[in-house]
């Protein structure tokens, strides 16, 4: 494989989840599981979690699910604090600005030295020009942590990714793209519309 988990040398750092990344671990149906394999702490801001406060039941049992990771404590919510709040007005404004959940994932991650986990390519690179030497895992990388596969077993894991990109269409960096169609399998991957170069995979495979 050309491509692991970046977080694979960071163990301990704290992970600011994004709303992507709570949508990708209901969707694969083993959260619990690899939140409990990761050797982090995972956090969300509760401006992140008000976003799946809509009124269509997939969001309810979105929230639901969420719920019950906070009651277990596997996923913590935080507010901003005076700090917090100051970088995240400013990634709230003007013409890059980002959603409330993205901003607020960016603030708590520099202002605290934690990792935000980002699956939008906007919020990447805006995190990126903020702190060009930070490493900005996506919910891939948690799927691909080698604590993960340790845990639940290569078969296990592999199922997970492909799960996700089916019921939640989870993102696909260009960088990742070669490795999870080596793991799902090609015939698999046809049906993953997330996948970068989507249509032009299908001609090709």
């Amino acid at each position: 494989m050309t491509y692991s988990s970046c977080l694979t040398d960071w163990s301990g750092t704290h992970l600011v989840l994004d709303t992507s990344a709570v949508i990708n671990l209901y969707a694969c149906g083993r959260a619990n599981d690899i939140i409990d394999a990761l050797p982090h702490a995972c956090l969300m801001p509760k401006i992140a979690a008000k976003e799946l406060e809509a009124a269509n039941a997939e969001a309810r049992e979105q929230l639901s699910f969420l719920s019950s990771l906070v009651s277990t404590s596997r996923i913590q919510l935080i507010d901003l604090n005076e700090s917090c709040f100051v970088h995240y007005e400013r990634f709230v404004s003007g013409s890059r600005s980002l959603d409330d959940g993205e901003a607020a994932v960016l603030a708590i991650a520099l202002e605290h030295g934690f990792l935000p986990v980002l699956d939008e390519r906007k919020a990447r690179h805006r995190v990126l020009d903020e702190k060009p030497n930070i490493i900005v895992p996506s919910t891939i990388d948690l799927f691909l942590h080698p604590t993960v596969f340790q845990s639940l077993g290569s078969e296990a894991s592999v199922d997970i990714i492909y799960t996700a990109l089916q019921k939640a269409n989870m993102s696909v960096l260009p960088e990742q793209r070669d490795t999870v169609i080596a793991l799902i399998g090609k015939e698999r991957a046809k049906t993953c519309q997330s996948l970068p170069r989507f249509k032009s995979l299908c001609q090709t495979i």
